[in-house]
């Protein structure tokens, strides 16, 4: 099992208060420590407070899919009378996250309903990646690919820390938060989900 951290990103522009349960949403970027490339994406969030001075929170994000760059598959033929009995077959693996995150915010200052406040607070986060190998074109009816695996999936668990800023205005309220997490489980269905995790 590989242990990592990973660095979310979210800006929520606009939250709406009902009843004192506030909902949002924004963009989110998910930066894993080991893998090249950020994932960039959108979450849904909802608050409710608990006193004037924390709250508790949950956060539904989706980050859009990331392909890899072209690797060799290969083929081999499904009949021994065809041939040849080897081709190159090319193709990429793309990946993606849903990650449902809940925990607790502690604001300082003039705290959650209204003002200029900074705040921290720690959560629980799971994380669900899906991954799959998307081959070129090839006489599907002759070869196989070597990789009889082309579609996996991954379950990670992980604790974190956050931290962030909210500014309210008459339209609502802009927050800006950083989350450090560092996960603790990674189950995945096959081997192509742990190429996808690396």
């Amino acid at each position: 099992m590989k242990i990592f951290f990973s660095i979310l990103v979210s800006a929520c522009f606009f939250t709406t208060t009902y009843s004192q349960f506030s909902i949002g949403g924004g963009p989110s970027l998910l930066k894993a420590f080991g893998v090249r490339s950020p994932y960039y994406g959108f979450h849904i969030l909802g608050e409710m407070p608990v006193d004037e001075s924390s709250s508790y929170y949950g956060k539904l994000a989706f980050y859009a899919k990331q392909t890899s760059p072209t690797f060799l598959v290969g083929g081999s033929a499904i009949d021994f009378n065809t041939d040849p009995q080897a081709i190159d077959i090319y193709g990429k693996q793309t990946f993606n996250y849903i990650t449902i995150e809940g925990g607790r915010r502690y604001y300082f200052g003039n705290g959650y309903d209204y003002g200029f406040a900074p705040y921290g607070g720690t959560h629980i986060l799971a994380a669900f990646n899906q991954t799959k190998i998307v081959a070129d074109r090839y006489d599907a009816s002759k070869y196989s690919l070597f990789n009889t695996e082309t579609k996996g999936s991954l379950f990670n668990l992980a604790f974190g820390l956050s931290g962030g800023v909210k500014n309210d205005f008459a339209w609502g309220t802009l927050f800006f938060d950083v989350s450090f997490d560092y996960f603790i489980l990674a189950q995945p269905t096959n081997q192509l989900a742990i190429q996808g995790y690396n």
